[in-house]
């Protein structure tokens, strides 16, 4: 399983995916237009899993 965490600001979205031991698998920046991070997250390895959505 991988975690992702992500820092949510007006015009980017930072994120990191770790694994369960803490490595990091990937980090990186998307635009925070709606085409963009959902490209975005289709682009992550593995099934979407969406936890704790604030």
């Amino acid at each position: 399983m991988h975690y992702i965490g992500f820092g949510v600001h007006k015009k980017t979205f930072v994120f990191c995916i770790k694994t369960f031991a803490g490595e990091t698998i990937r980090q990186g920046v998307i635009n925070s237009y709606r085409k963009d991070f959902c490209q975005g997250l289709n682009d992550l390895p593995g099934p979407p899993l969406v936890s704790n959505w604030f």
